[in-house]
């Protein structure tokens, strides 16, 4: 179990899983099944795979952010005794080790596998490109030598923080425009900035956000809003990973947490910003 999905534990469990455990808890369980899902746990077309030979917490965050994510379940089968409980399975992963992963520790793992005894069950969740759209975005790093006040961060907070701000833009609709922009409700506000040992260098503030900006846009002659309600998840995210990830990292032999500068990416006719101070 390593790494991290993007996908909060709480949308995985139980709506990505459901159906799949329908299947299974009322039909023969000697027969091994795999099926592709969405966040809402309908199956993609054409992948459901059928063998006949056998060998509560915080509200759940909005699955329709995490729709371009694809979740593989399988059921290996079993001699027919099982007692096992295909939902009570998949909820207890969540629950588990392998549902809290991430700086936040609220994130699924990419993949897991679990043996009953009498059957093995296993998931896989395959992420989005999260690469920006061309043309190729402007990018400004911050400085690498700590000066300017900047700090280095945890990638993984980061990238929490950057899904729950997109998730959130994307909730509420928000329009960033050259005129003004519909802004996001005030309760929103505390998630645009974190602090902390865990999050950044010398306990320093992680901030992440958008703004508009002429510059950012592909056609200066021709300046769009950034419409978040019609924005794809992956896309907002990449934007703002983008900053992240194509900047110098901070190369430390003794396993130092604080390893990003991040920096400011020109993309969509936006300033997308992550930094440390």
């Amino acid at each position: 179990m390593t790494g991290s999905s993007q996908v909060p534990w709480n949308v995985f469990s139980p709506g990505v899983y459901s159906n799949f455990c329908n299947a299974i808890n009322g039909g023969d369980k000697t027969k091994a099944l795999t099926q592709t899902v969405d966040s809402h746990g309908n199956v993609v077309q054409g992948s459901s795979k059928e063998k006949r030979d056998v060998s509560r917490r915080t509200p759940p965050p909005n699955p329709d952010t995490y729709n371009n994510y694809k979740f593989t379940l399988s059921w290996g089968g079993g001699d027919g005794s099982c007692p096992s409980n295909c939902s009570d399975v998949f909820y207890n992963i969540a629950e588990g080790p392998c549902g809290h992963v991430a700086g936040e520790q609220n994130i699924m793992a990419p993949s897991a596998t679990l043996d009953t005894g009498c059957g093995i069950y296993s998931y896989t969740i395959s992420t989005p490109s999260t690469s920006t759209p061309t043309p190729s975005p402007s990018l400004t790093c911050n400085p690498s030598d700590g000066s300017g006040g900047y700090k280095q961060f945890s990638r993984d907070a980061a990238s929490d923080m950057t899904n729950d701000i997109c998730s959130q833009l994307i909730k509420n609709k928000v329009v960033l425009s050259q005129s003004g922009s519909s802004l996001a409700p005030a309760s929103m506000d505390d998630i645009f900035q974190k602090s902390g040992n865990d999050v950044a260098a010398d306990g320093a503030t992680l901030v992440i956000n958008p703004n508009w900006a002429l510059t950012g846009c592909p056609d200066q002659s021709n300046p769009q809003d950034v419409d978040f309600g019609s924005m794809q998840a992956g896309d907002c995210a990449g934007y703002f990973m983008a900053a992240v990830d194509s900047c110098p990292e901070f190369s430390n032999p003794s396993g130092g947490e604080f390893w990003k500068w991040g920096g400011q990416n020109q993309a969509a006719c936006a300033f997308w910003t992550v930094r440390a101070m």
